[in-house]
């Protein structure tokens, strides 16, 4: 970076370190080590969703692998959803082998998403199919359209 505006900078370049630079090489395998925990965090915290408006339903996918139907709790109350799931940790044993990476999140989360919609709690449809949560989820009757007749 030349500059003419301040004499006195002329001839001094930005300091990059190379990839090569062993405090660079440092700090970055320490963030690698790092990342994969705050990813656990966060899909612990919040599994991606997809919500949307099908007809007179709300409805929503939850990615949730390795998750088995015994540990998934869903309650629906007025506009709120609230979806718990609690996996449990595998059995290992140290004297077969340690761990080399572990990524897979493990232990309790509990997400609430407040919906546009009251929806009707008694007919709301749930089905757990390779690791995916469906929920089909009927909004109430008073936040459905109805047809007007024209009295003659």
């Amino acid at each position: 970076m030349v500059t003419t505006d301040f004499p006195m900078m002329r001839g001094l370049d930005a300091w990059r370190p190379s990839a090569d630079f062993p405090l660079t090489r440092f700090f970055d395998s320490v963030f690698e080590d790092v990342r994969p925990l705050w990813a656990i965090g966060a899909a612990m915290q919040t599994p991606p969703v997809n919500l949307w408006e099908e007809g007179d339903n709300v409805m929503l996918e939850c990615e949730l692998p390795g998750v088995k139907a015994g540990e998934v709790d869903i309650e629906v109350s007025g506009d709120q959803l609230r979806l718990s799931v609690s996996r449990a940790e595998p059995k290992t044993d140290e004297r077969k082998g340690r761990w080399l990476r572990r990524e897979r999140a493990v232990g309790q989360f509990t997400r609430t998403i407040k919906l546009p919609y009251e929806l009707d709690a008694e007919k709301v449809e749930a089905k757990l199919h390779n690791g995916v949560l469906t929920l089909t989820m009927p909004k109430a009757p008073h936040h459905r359209p109805h047809r007007v007749k024209l009295l003659k």
